[in-house]
């Protein structure tokens, strides 16, 4: 009866887990390459999160534009959201005063969405700034470009 009780328990832990890592798998929107990301991109720009508020499952900051890239005004803030846990499970926050590369292109609420995908780290930096000025190099070269 003991083994019985350990094989039940077992196994509705290992349920448990593979449940709890496929809904943090779902609710992660799959990484597109970086350059896809900035091609597809409203603005971007190298962000400080500031006046953050978490409403029960969600979060809603500005972002202080620091280094414009795109479509951005120094000094400006941009108001973004995202959800920070799904039923009290953790998918994604970020602390007041990170500051990151923000690739922003889609909005909920009136805000752009923010995610890891969209907080790019400030090492790729250089990488995103070549990736601009060669989609910016390349769209001069086309016909019917600006």
């Amino acid at each position: 009866m003991t083994s019985r009780r350990n094989t039940t328990g077992f196994i509705l832990i290992t349920c448990m887990i593979v449940a709890s890592a496929a809904l943090a798998l779902a609710s992660r929107a799959p990484t597109k390459p970086l350059a896809e990301r900035l091609a597809a991109a409203d603005t971007v720009f190298v962000g400080v999160v500031t006046n953050k508020v978490v409403d029960g499952e969600w979060v809603r900051a500005d972002l202080l534009v620091e280094t414009p890239l795109r479509n951005a005004k120094q000094g400006k803030k941009v108001e973004v959201i995202w959800r920070a846990t799904v039923d009290g499970m953790p998918i994604y926050d970020t602390a007041a005063g990170t500051k990151r590369i923000a690739i922003l292109d889609d909005k909920h609420e009136g805000r752009y969405w923010l995610r890891d995908d969209k907080f790019e780290d400030l090492a790729n930096l250089a990488k995103v700034k070549k990736l601009i000025i060669g989609s910016a190099a390349r769209s001069r070269k086309l016909p019917g470009g600006s």
